[in-house]
């Protein structure tokens, strides 16, 4: 399981004009009060149409990464005895057993654990851009592929401003040249950067901050986390009506 959180760039930036030196914490949160608009952004509220599909749910099943392969439709993956000490040995390296993950396409289908009415609400499509963070420390290759993987399968692409991925100073081979060549297939969209020292997640989270510039939202992922079909207009939604809206966070595979 992963989680995500969010949070909203101001329109004006966080610097207060004409200061030389660097704002404190107090200073940028004053400054985000002054330039947030909350309804400056024209937005409806999302309308439940019984019997008639969502208009941002898919209009056919998603194509299998692999038909009936591992892991498909997030059915369980149980490997044999005869994988039993190379599973402790991923679970020791990782934290959870990356043989069973490396088995798994990388754009495998999930299951629609949504209830049944979610289906049916219509979302105006003035929605906010959004700049996806992902901090990573040492992660597996295929949990943080298949992560990028479902952000851009699950997201509408004219929404998805860029994914950027912090590296919070690896050691792993995998994510050293290979990922910068993997990465090179969405042609700028998804952005590496890396810390020169190990920083921790919340402040690697705060350097993705700053270096996402393109969306309205910044949301933060995990690095092992599926997002969920149709995840994206729900979440965003009621922030691009109300900047200051409040809800829960919902579980992602």
């Amino acid at each position: 399981m992963g989680s995500f959180h969010f949070c909203l760039l101001p329109p004006g930036g966080a610097n207060p004009q004409g200061q030389e030196q660097q704002p404190n914490q107090k200073q940028v949160i004053q400054q985000q009060y002054v330039t947030f608009r909350p309804q400056s952004h024209a937005y409806n509220s999302p309308v439940l149409k019984q019997g008639i599909l969502g208009n941002f749910e898919p209009k056919e099943p998603e194509p299998p990464g692999v038909p009936n392969g591992p892991g498909e439709g997030a059915k369980p993956f149980v490997l044999g005895p005869e994988y039993k000490d190379s599973i402790q040995a991923s679970i020791k390296e990782f934290g959870f057993n990356m043989v069973a993950s490396d088995m798994i396409s990388l754009d495998r289908t999930i299951s629609d654990i949504r209830h049944e009415e979610c289906k049916y609400w219509h979302y105006d499509d003035r929605l906010l851009t959004s700049s996806v963070i992902i901090v990573f420390h040492n992660e597996g290759w295929s949990t943080l592929m298949r992560t990028v993987h479902s952000v851009i399968k699950r997201t509408p692409r004219r929404y998805l401003a860029e994914i950027v991925l912090i590296d919070d100073f690896s050691n792993k081979v995998h994510l050293k040249e290979r990922l910068e060549e993997y990465i090179k297939q969405w042609n700028g969209l998804v952005k590496l950067f890396r810390n020169d020292k190990r920083e921790g997640l919340i402040q690697a989270r705060s350097i993705g901050a700053k270096k996402a510039t393109i969306g309205q939202v910044l949301i933060y992922l995990d690095a092992h986390c599926e997002v969920g079909i149709n995840w994206y207009a729900p979440l965003i939604g009621p922030i691009s009506k109300d900047r200051y809206a409040h809800f829960l966070t919902a579980s992602l595979e």
